[in-house]
């Protein structure tokens, strides 16, 4: 999958490729980008230029420079170490002090292999949880949430509860809303058109009940 739709530098592909799934891997792959990092080791692994490994974000991200250049940049973090640590040439160190950021002060192992890590986890490894925990919107929980979810309610009338608030009933008025056009009628009073408010309250039969 990566080199389908990756080119030779490692960059994605800018032109349109058939696939039912890479739109949804591309998308998650933007969300997670900033939670992925590295342990460098050797830096066999990792490219120096597009990895996330000396910040949150690659390093590339930083530079404004035409796709045509970038294509030359194929170095790789061992590119700058030797075997006792960090060997980073003046000019490179400059450009990224420049950026706030001293290579020095990253702990590397030239004895070990490069070691990819989720920084949200307190262990450092990725599991789908963690990702799920971590990326999805947390909002703050509706008032009526509770009254749902009480052991006291039946789970069939906590889920009716549910879509009602949430206004995913399968009535009349939202399926027409889907492009199902056809006649719709009140399946209690088949007088007027199903909607909520005519099913739960203005509907003869329903009046009967709250009465």
């Amino acid at each position: 999958m990566h080199a389908k739709f990756t080119n030779k530098v490692g960059d994605v592909i800018r032109f349109h490729k058939k696939s039912t799934i890479w739109p949804g891997i591309k998308l998650a792959a933007n969300i997670n980008r900033p939670y992925m990092g590295w342990l460098v080791g050797n830096g066999a692994n990792i490219e120096f230029w597009r990895d996330t490994w000396a910040t949150r974000i690659p390093l590339r991200e930083y530079i404004e420079m035409p796709q045509s250049l970038w294509k030359r940049c194929i170095v790789r973090v061992r590119d700058f170490i030797n075997s006792e640590g960090w060997d980073i040439p003046t000019n490179i160190r400059i450009l990224l002090l420049a950026l706030g950021i001293n290579v020095i002060e990253i702990p590397c192992n030239p004895q070990k292999a490069d070691k990819r890590i989720w920084k949200p986890d307190s262990y450092e490894k990725f599991t789908v949880r963690n990702t799920y925990e971590t990326i999805r919107k947390k909002t703050n929980t509706a008032w009526w949430w509770k009254y749902t979810r009480r052991g006291s309610i039946h789970p069939k009338l906590g889920g009716f509860t549910w879509r009602l608030v949430n206004h995913i009933l399968p009535l009349d008025d939202i399926v027409q809303k889907q492009g199902i056009h056809i006649t719709f009628r009140c399946s209690l009073c088949r007088l007027q058109e199903e909607s909520k408010t005519r099913l739960l309250l203005q509907c003869p039969s329903a009046a009967n009940i709250w009465l």
